[in-house]
């Protein structure tokens, strides 16, 4: 099964991380339903992935399982954010009202991330599409969703 997690990059001998994070970002929106996240989300998602590897510790890289945690949690937070930008953009919030709204659904991501039931060595395409499809119901409960 297709997981995006190529051996190259799951090889800890591979020196480059941004191949590691492209493979498993690549592999989880790879399955993910059209329009759930678009290809320009796929971008950031790799570079905010990329720059927590180089910026959480950078004497230690951290392992592929929180790699793809992390990038768990920022992809249900784009694809929240892809789905449902129509509504939220519409919302009267001030410019500090939606850092702090954004801070608490990426609060949220991580914590669904962490809970999240993935196989820690080796996730498949099946438990990344349904812990994403899971988290953004969740969210779409909780924050609000674009038919609301």
């Amino acid at each position: 099964e297709n997981t995006g997690f190529t051996d190259i990059a799951l090889d800890r001998a591979n020196p480059n991380v941004l191949d590691v994070v492209y493979a498993i970002a690549q592999g989880i929106c790879d399955e993910l339903p059209q329009g759930t996240i678009d290809t320009d989300e796929q971008v950031h998602v790799v570079a905010e992935i990329a720059d927590w590897v180089v910026t959480t510790s950078p004497d230690l890289l951290p392992t592929p399982a929180e790699i793809a945690q992390e990038t768990l949690a920022v992809v249900m937070y784009w694809a929240y954010f892809t789905t449902t930008e129509a509504t939220i953009s519409t919302v009267n919030l001030s410019a500090q009202q939606r850092d702090s709204f954004e801070k608490e659904v990426r609060g949220a991501c991580e914590e669904l991330a962490a809970s999240a039931d993935l196989n820690p060595s080796r996730p498949t395409a099946d438990q990344f599409s349904s812990a994403i499809e899971t988290g953004i119901e969740f969210l779409q409960a909780v924050y609000g969703a674009a038919d609301d």
